[in-house]
């Protein structure tokens, strides 16, 4: 099989998030800002689960000179979403 029609097989894809407060901090609560950062992305289940802490390694945030830095995070959220095909031909099953 060509990596185009593998590319094509894979029929679901995990996308990790982090999700960080904007900086500034608003001191009103409730009127938080959020930003999400793709970190990671799977073709098959890593089966993270609510309330599973992991271990996030060599993260790097800013400009090259920035070190990579470890720290633990907690998944809040498991979001199921259906990518609808680009073109008619197209089959997302």
């Amino acid at each position: 099989m060509t990596s185009e029609k593998q590319r094509n097989a894979i029929m679901y894809e995990y996308v990790i998030d982090l999700v960080v407060p904007l900086i500034p901090a608003t001191l009103d609560t409730g009127s938080e800002k959020f930003q999400t950062w793709e970190i990671a992305k799977y073709n098959f289940d890593p089966c993270l689960q609510v309330g599973d802490e992991v271990l996030i390694s060599n993260l790097k945030i800013g400009n090259q000179e920035d070190e990579p830095f470890n720290f633990i995070a907690g998944v809040t959220k498991r979001q199921k979403e259906i990518l609808v095909a680009k073109k008619a031909e197209e089959s997302i099953f």
